[in-house]
């Protein structure tokens, strides 16, 4: 029996005023973009985290984890994806929190989710 992809996946290991915060990939369901610092929305905290990196930096240390950049502003987790509306461009989250998909990551998103 093969295991799941995400029990050989390192954790995701983040900076915040207070020190690092380490997440497994399964709880972290978006990060979005605040200047130079980005909030992340989890499974297990109902309130955004801020951490100090920006979605550059989350972007390239992690995308290769089921983690997809849909916007400027926003990089989801494909696993808490609820419902993606294509006519608006949108995807609801499991945490219902609506995000926006920027034209340019149209096809490459739904490339990715299915």
């Amino acid at each position: 029996m093969t295991q799941p992809l995400s029990n050989f996946l390192k954790p995701v290991v983040l900076k915040t005023a207070e020190g690092f915060c380490y997440f497994e990939y399964e709880e972290i369901i978006l990060f979005e973009a605040s200047g130079k610092h980005s909030y992340v929305f989890t499974t297990i905290n109902q309130q955004r985290i801020n951490v100090l990196h920006n979605l550059g930096f989350i972007e390239k240390k992690y995308s290769d984890s089921g983690l997809f950049r849909c916007h400027k502003k926003y990089i989801i987790n494909l696993k808490h994806i609820n419902k993606f509306f294509i006519k608006t461009k949108r995807i609801l989250m499991k945490n219902n929190i609506t995000i926006p998909v920027s034209e340019k990551c149209i096809s490459s998103f739904s490339s990715n989710s299915v």
